[in-house]
């Protein structure tokens, strides 16, 4: 077997995360497990805790997202061997970062899916908007069916040291069943932690707040540790955009941003229950909620694959990442997003059914009939995935870097100081002015965040970050957006 470096890791705390997500096959040139290693430390020196590599598990063609798996315990043979997968994340242990994996349970890729020629073992009564459902809820064969996945899950744990699994569009997951099979996996993942003595990290994609995610297994909850919360995301980019929508629900300028702070969500709601509009009277807990500014589905689901700064501005970005890096939920990036990339991040495919091919291409026009999809790259030409591939980061913003980079800093000594939670937050905000404070009073320490934001073609973004010395009086600035940053 592989000889594991990693004997004394402990592990990342989830108060701790930073969290920066890649695409294995654009985060470098040659696109391998073994390259990404060379890129490691770059992310140590920026302040990441831990990657979250998008779906490895292998599927058709020479590239794609990853979630058309249809193997799902083989990592991709593009990427690499097993063994250079276990090299990858060893070194990242080694070099102090966390490794989450994306895994996808709701549904197979359709090509080389041969899942449903074996048996029942995909259901008749559910579906996705990707294909059928697992038959999760079978009365006969859903027992061993919800083995099967769980057993995988397992397996990332236990042969790739993997230290926690993101579960994708867990929503879509579907299931009748008295015991909802995301329940049983977190029972399944929490006995293999109890006995292995590590601690297996879940994280679901759930998109909007579900309470009952985060709820102790004990409490009839789902377990889980995190999960993404996509309001931040959506609240931010409506500001800049109003009207826009890069999702199917509808987020409001301004008051919903001011409401995602204040409170922590807009949309909420559970596996078992219909998803609809909050309004909260009192703030939840956001340590568990990951939060972020873009990511692969917001990048990839623009018609021509364009980046937050793209479609707004650089400055916006410097505003809206110090509102994601300085507020308690748990921070996200996406490749390239620290230093601007101005390489797109398409969505490609690989098919070798031609009729698949082109249902590929109509089915991402159908899905997002809002965009003007005159002009986009088609996901089904390798131009797609060439063009996605991140490059260096010496050719990008390193100013905006630098900026990462010490919101990072102070993050971390916030947090080290016990100032980054949501006990100590107020916030204030001038919606009609675009501005939005984030106010922390500690036990011996107190800071504020004043940020403004604006839509595009309007005022210039401006961003303070100052120690507060008693209840009025404002110390001097630690961060200003209008002065160079300093690496």
């Amino acid at each position: 077997g592989y000889g594991w470096s990693d004997r004394q890791w402990a592990g990342v705390r989830r108060d701790d995360l930073v969290v920066y997500g890649l695409h294995l096959g654009a985060f470098t040139s040659d696109g391998t497990f073994l390259a990404a290693i060379d890129r490691l430390d770059e992310l140590v020196e920026l302040g990441i805790t831990a990657i979250e590599l998008m779906p490895v598990a292998d599927s058709a063609g020479r590239w794609n997202w990853g979630y058309d798996c249809v193997i799902l315990f083989a990592p991709n043979r593009n990427y690499g061997t097993p063994g250079d997968l276990r090299q990858l994340i060893d070194a990242a242990h080694v070099k102090g970062l966390a490794v989450f994996l994306d895994v996808v349970y709701n549904h197979l890729g359709p090509e080389g899916n041969y899942l449903g020629k074996c048996g029942p073992y995909l259901s008749t009564q559910h579906t996705t908007a990707w294909g059928a459902a697992p038959n999760f809820d079978d009365p006969r064969h859903g027992a061993q069916l919800r083995r099967f996945f769980i057993a995988n899950a397992i397996h990332w744990f236990d042969e790739y040291h993997v230290d926690g699994l993101r579960i994708d569009a867990i929503h879509c997951m579907r299931d009748d069943s008295e015991s909802h099979v995301v329940a049983e996996l977190a029972e399944g993942v929490r006995d293999w932690s109890r006995q292995s003595g590590r601690h297996a990290m879940l994280i679901a994609e759930s998109n909007v707040y579900d309470p009952n995610m985060l709820a102790p297994l004990e409490a009839d909850g789902m377990g889980f540790d995190a999960e993404w919360c996509d309001d931040f995301l959506h609240s931010v980019f409506a500001v800049a955009r109003p009207g826009e929508h890069l999702c199917h629900r509808e987020y409001h300028p301004g008051i919903d941003l001011e409401q995602t702070l204040r409170f922590g969500y807009i949309y909420e709601g559970t596996l078992r229950h219909q998803r609809g509009r909050r309004t909260p009277t009192k703030r939840i807990d956001t340590s568990g909620l990951v939060h972020s500014i873009q990511h692969h589905d917001f990048i990839g689901n623009h018609p021509l694959g364009l980046r937050l700064h793209q479609v707004t501005s650089v400055d916006f970005q410097r505003a809206a990442a110090t509102l994601l890096l300085l507020y308690p939920a748990i921070p996200m990036l996406f490749m390239g997003e620290e230093f601007a990339c101005e390489n797109p991040f398409h969505f490609f495919v690989d098919f070798t059914d031609e009729p698949l091919r082109q249902a590929v291409v109509a089915g991402r026009r159908r899905e997002y009939p809002q965009h003007d999809w005159s002009g986009a790259t088609l996901p089904i030409d390798a131009s797609a995935f060439v063009q996605s591939k991140i490059g260096p980061s010496e050719n990008g913003d390193l100013e905006l870097r630098a900026w990462y980079q010490q919101l990072l800093r102070l993050r971390k000594s916030w947090r080290a100081g016990g100032l980054l939670h949501d006990a100590n937050l107020a916030v204030d905000s001038d919606v009609d002015a675009g501005c939005y404070c984030l106010r922390y009073v500690g036990d011996s320490v107190t800071a504020t965040v004043a940020v403004q934001l604006s839509a595009v073609g309007e005022e210039d973004r401006r961003v303070r970050v100052n120690d507060l010395v008693g209840p009025a009086r404002l110390g001097n600035p630690i961060l200003d957006s209008r002065s160079k940053p300093t690496a």
